[in-house]
């Protein structure tokens, strides 16, 4: 589904008052100094929205970006800070065990391109 199909659907939903639609402010993951608008679509039940339901939005949004530029932060060494914020502790994926996957596809007949070429010349 594209974004103007999603537009022209949250905004079909709110005029039937099925759902109500805002915009909450965050920092970057990666540039605190900036910050960006995201939406946040409500029941239409949902009153006031409160600061500590604001910083719940938040913290999922950051959970989420976090967790989608995880392959990208798993390159980075361990051991060297990443954040400049103290606290600020980013989830690795947990490292695939390669060497046991190469060694059943070799064990099942897996022949390696650099080989085939080799074979050719």
């Amino acid at each position: 589904m594209d974004r103007k199909t999603l537009t022209r659907t949250l905004n079909k939903l709110q005029q039937e008052g099925s759902c109500k639609c805002i915009k909450v402010s965050a920092p970057l993951v990666t540039n605190y100094a900036r910050s960006r608008l995201f939406d946040v679509i409500l029941h239409s039940s949902v009153g006031d929205v409160s600061p500590e339901l604001v910083e719940q939005f938040r913290t999922r949004q950051r959970n989420f970006d976090t967790e989608s530029r995880a392959g990208a932060a798993a390159k980075v060494k361990q051991n060297q800070h990443m954040t400049a914020i103290p606290g600020l502790r980013i989830s690795r994926r947990v490292k695939v065990y390669k060497p046991l996957l190469l060694e059943a596809m070799y064990a099942n007949g897996f022949i390696g391109a650099k080989m085939i070429r080799a074979k050719l010349f």
